[in-house]
């Protein structure tokens, strides 16, 4: 369960004071929420903020969240919801961040999942983000999970073959082994056959 204050943002933010330079060569800065933003464009445009990552709060631009998931040390099946908490899916596919903050929201024990029940709206809006903005972040994980799957091997050894099959008679002796289905001509005893030099 994530804590209700924000003390290790605070921690966070004092160690990583300085600026990073993103993947689109961009600087980014910590903000207040505990998220990188480096003030360019947005790659999709949501409802919540306006085109512009940061600078101090709200949604940040794919480069920045790699930054975030990066520092922090997440998996990459969690992503950073607009107010900097890491949220992940549950059992219904939806992303929680498993905060105290739904008291009072019916069909619900106060908090967001962690595993299925209602969303908060940082979530909500992350859920909406998850399929435009931060879609190839986490079809890069599934890639990766892919992979670490051991390869199957090339060449499969074949099973060793079934031993011989020994049909004993009645006397307990083998018997000979079954002909193919050839017709055999019979032996003509008059015919002659010349001694061979």
């Amino acid at each position: 369960m994530l804590p209700e204050n924000r003390w290790y943002k605070k921690d966070i933010s004092f160690i990583f004071a300085k600026s990073h330079t993103n993947e689109s060569g961009r600087e980014a800065y910590m903000g207040a929420s505990g998220k990188f933003y480096c003030g360019g464009p947005m790659e999709y445009q949501c409802m919540c903020c306006d085109t512009q990552c940061g600078m101090d709060d709200g949604c940040n631009c794919v480069h920045c969240m790699k930054l975030d998931l990066y520092f922090k040390g997440l998996p990459h099946e969690y992503l950073i919801n607009r107010e900097g908490y890491p949220a992940r899916r549950g059992k219904t596919g939806l992303f929680y961040c498993g905060r105290q903050c739904l008291r009072g929201v019916s069909r619900s024990d106060g908090h967001c999942g962690p595993g299925n029940g209602p969303q908060c709206i940082s979530c909500q809006t992350l859920q909406a983000q998850s399929k435009t903005r931060y879609r190839n972040l986490l079809n890069l994980g599934e890639e990766r999970i892919e992979e670490q799957k051991e390869p199957e091997p090339a060449f499969q050894v074949p099973p060793p073959p079934p031993p011989p099959f020994i049909n004993h008679n009645f006397q307990g002796m083998p018997n000979p082994p079954p002909q193919q289905n050839q017709q055999q001509q019979p032996q003509n005893p008059f015919q002659f056959n010349p001694p061979q030099q």
